[in-house]
């Protein structure tokens, strides 16, 4: 009888593990743009790395989403674009049906030498209270000013509107270097004072943006926070530790072996981005084979050209119309050119493409920090 009983449990649990299978298998798929807030998503991270890296495209190009470094989502949809020269930033609002998210991209430094900056964020020291955060928690100084221009007025103002007419879709905040803390102080604001839940923040080369108590604030504020280091990236390393700053969590390490390793929950894990001396601007300015420079141009539009084209037959019709009539004109010159077959060839041969400008640099010099 127990004999009976044991094999009439093991079939009971076969069973009930072949159920489990079949409701597993008969799952719903994972939307595109679903983000786990409990868990670190490589696809997620790079996806929002292209945004970070169109941050650096001249603001005209990412108004009309026409940048070089756009083509990685043609559904995205600009909303607002702010450049300030006076303080050297620049971001965007956009949103995504595909991916369902209202995507706030910040862009780095740039117009300066990053080495200058990095010196100048060792020195700062001074610090400024962030409102509504608990007393004592305190941020960069420099970051918060930056913040508090334009980026402030036009971005925020745009993320709620979208919010507004989106309500079912993520905010998500991304940058690289300076960006990157722009997007954590965005983030806190949203969350604190504008009552917005679903928050998610990943960037890049993220500088130590306040001291411990914020880092922990904000920590609990919006745990859904990743921001990747790269290798021995040195802006991780700014302003140190002993100014009284502290990294928020959670850290990804790209490894010198290109692997990527989720840190522990500390903000300051000795194994990873802080276990390594951190003296490379090369190692700054790439993150997961994504350039974070300001390198980038606008794309030619096959309209553009075919208009560049006419033009240039238009010319070459009129040159050739005058070539002859001057042939008309002089019978020995006539006979020279169609003889010339150097002349021949440079009426045959097509005109080279005009190039679409991009304006003048995004940036004034960004002061100095100290």
């Amino acid at each position: 009888m127990g004999l009976l009983r044991g094999s009439a449990a093991a079939v009971s649990l076969l069973i009930a593990f072949f159920i489990a299978c079949v409701l597993k298998a008969n799952a719903a798929p994972t939307a595109t743009g679903t983000i786990n807030a409990s868990k670190f998503d490589e696809d997620t991270a790079l996806t929002l790395a292209k945004f970070s890296s169109a941050a650096y495209c001249p603001s005209g190009d990412l108004k009309n989403w026409t940048c070089e470094r756009c083509d990685f989502l043609h559904d995205f949809t600009v909303a607002a674009v702010v450049d300030d020269t006076d303080l050297n930033t620049q971001g965007f609002v956009g949103f995504s049906p595909s991916l369902q998210w209202i995507v706030v991209a910040f862009r780095g430094t740039v117009g300066t030498s990053i080495e200058n900056w990095i010196e100048n964020l060792k020195t700062w020291h001074r610090k400024a209270d962030f409102p509504g955060a608990p007393a004592g928690a305190e941020v960069h100084e420099g970051f918060y000013e930056d913040y508090n221009g334009k980026l402030r007025s036009v971005l925020v103002p745009a993320v709620l509107a979208l919010r507004s007419d989106f309500p079912q879709y993520r905010v998500v905040m991304t940058g690289h270097s300076m960006g990157a803390a722009m997007s954590v102080l965005a983030a806190v604001e949203l969350k604190l004072n504008h009552s917005i839940s679903d928050v998610h923040v990943y960037n890049f080369g993220l500088p130590r943006v306040g001291n411990e108590i914020f880092s922990t604030f904000q920590a609990k504020l919006i745990p859904d926070t990743f921001r990747l280091t790269h290798k021995n990236d040195i802006v991780p390393h700014v302003p140190p530790q002993w100014l009284g700053f502290h990294h928020v969590k959670t850290e990804v390490w790209i490894r010198p072996d290109g692997a990527l390793k989720v840190c522990d929950g500390s903000g300051e894990d000795p194994t990873c981005s802080d276990g390594v001396y951190g003296d490379s601007v090369a190692d700054h300015l790439l993150y997961l084979n994504i350039t974070m420079t300001s390198h980038c141009s606008a794309v030619a539009t096959s309209s553009s050209s075919s208009s560049s084209a006419a033009a240039n037959n238009s010319n070459n019709n009129n040159n050739n119309n005058n070539n002859n009539n001057n042939n008309n004109n002089n019978n020995n010159n006539n006979n020279n050119n169609n003889n010339n077959p150097s002349l021949r060839a440079e009426a045959a041969a097509p005109a080279a493409a005009v190039p679409l400008t991009t304006g003048a640099s995004a940036a004034a010099v960004r002061r100095r920090l100290s």
